[in-house]
């Protein structure tokens, strides 16, 4: 009897799946670190009871669709990054990675002036509850202010990734989070010496702690990696040929984050329109879902890095053939984190003693959900943010993701929450068929093979 392909090949993918886990784990550890941040203090908050939950949940969508256009300007950064890493040439990485600094900076800053001066015509979009709105509006006021400083740490973060070097961040992230754990805990419930305050402590804390993160962050690329940290005079040697391949090739990309993060925001509208308790349920969960699927997100940027590394040495055959081996692993990890969820989420929902039975038991309900599609939504991360990226096809990146959002997910959302009334037990369903359509297109434009371009040669 003939071995499955995957196993018959494993011992001769042992070398390239080291390489893949040693820059998947620490990226992926980091952003379940930071996932485990944010479900510490949505439990905290919990405590507090159901409007407070949503109330945070509700602020988040703005931070949310900020993070995501960050996502998108690394990720097309990281297409030239690692490319030009792969090739040697240090310079052109530098004048690269000054670019996306730049526009990590501005946008940073646009996401905190509209947080401070536009807060309740902003949540607005999102919900009409002014029983929702108004706390939401006072938190989202505070927390804009780590905004600017968050933006800085990922595009650090974005520097060491690139070199080799992602266990740095992944230690200040740790210190980062205790800081914020700490602090939240003291000022929400006013222990450890310091007021009461609620949940605006929490958003307090959370400033201080995405401001230590930022100085230590810069700190250690300008100290001990100065050679690859960007500066003024590589902005100003950036020439007008490459600044219109790197706009060409990377605007796709921060186009595609953004149309689809405000895409997935705008299920909020479906959710706030039913009720503050759904809406408090699907943030939970959302929460919940970050912490098992972090390692997805250190999937796809590994393999954005090591693809782009070996088309920049050009290696295109054994590009594809490593395209091919990440979606395997990565869908047999996302059966296992898809059961380790749904064995979970009832020993989690015991520590939220502040919300009610209706709220855990759709919280329960959606999980279940997620757990089902979770090998499926590791694929796409994978492909999305590593593979097609990696190969400079970020047209057909931003065209897969919209589509199935704007063109089939989300209007049957709408039609099911809205016109027809259906409870979240149905809508949801329509929201995860976005991975499904998703998954389909994604593994035909990688078995064409048309995905892989050389953008360094």
């Amino acid at each position: 009897m003939r071995k499955p392909e995957l196993l018959s090949t494993f011992r001769e993918d042992i070398p390239f799946l080291k390489s893949f886990l040693l820059l998947a784990l620490p990226i992926g550890l980091q952003s379940m670190i930071t996932s485990i941040t944010n479900a510490v203090s949505s439990l905290m908050v919990g405590q507090l009871g159901d409007l407070e939950v949503s109330a945070t949940s509700l602020a988040g969508q703005v931070f949310f669709i900020l993070s995501l256009i960050i996502v998108g300007i690394v990720s097309g950064a990281t297409i030239f990054l690692s490319q030009f890493y792969g090739k040697g040439d240090r310079r052109q990485l530098n004048i690269a990675s000054s670019l996306a600094f730049t526009f990590i900076v501005a946008v940073s800053t646009l996401f905190s002036i509209i947080g401070l001066l536009f807060p309740e015509q902003t949540l607005q979009v999102f919900s009409k509850e002014a029983a929702v709105v108004e706390p939401a509006a006072r938190y989202l006021r505070i927390v804009c202010l780590s905004y600017l400083p968050t933006g800085i740490s990922l595009a650090c973060s974005m520097v060491f990734r690139n070199i080799g070097r992602p266990g740095f961040p992944l230690r200040v992230t740790i210190l980062t989070i205790i800081v914020d754990v700490v602090l939240g805990y003291g000022l929400i419930f006013g222990r450890l010496g310091l007021p009461e305050l609620g949940m605006d402590g929490a958003a307090y804390a959370l400033v201080v702690a995405r401001i230590i993160e930022m100085f230590i962050m810069v700190g250690g690329l300008y100290g001990r990696f100065g050679g690859f940290a960007p500066k003024l005079s590589d902005l100003l040697a950036v020439r007008k040929e490459f600044f219109s391949l790197f706009f060409r090739t990377s605007f796709p990309v921060i186009v595609n984050e953004t149309l689809w993060s405000i895409g997935y925001a705008l299920y909020s509208v479906v959710f706030y329109h039913m009720g503050y308790e759904v809406g408090a349920a699907v943030g939970i969960a959302k929460v919940l879902e970050q912490l098992l699927i972090a390692f997805f997100i250190g999937m796809g940027y590994a393999s954005a890095i090591l693809l782009g590394q070996t088309i920049g040495e050009g290696k295109q055959d054994k590009a594809a053939y490593y395209a091919k081996r990440m979606e395997a692993y990565t869908a047999m990890f996302g059966v296992f984190i898809g059961l380790l969820l749904i064995g979970l989420s009832p020993l989690i929902l015991i520590l939220y003693q502040g919300i009610s039975d209706e709220v855990k038991g759709h919280v329960l309900l959606l999980l279940c959900y997620m757990a089902l599609i979770m090998p499926v939504k590791g694929m796409n991360f994978v492909h999305i943010m590593g593979t097609l990226r990696a190969g400079g096809d970020t047209k057909m990146c931003m065209i897969i993701d919209n589509v199935t959002l704007w063109c089939v997910s989300l209007p049957l959302t709408f039609l099911m929450g809205y016109a027809f009334g259906f409870g979240i037990e149905v809508v949801f369903l329509f929201v995860i068929l976005d991975d499904l359509c998703k998954y389909i297109l994604v593994r035909l434009r990688v078995r064409s093979g048309k995905w892989i371009r050389n953008l360094v040669a």
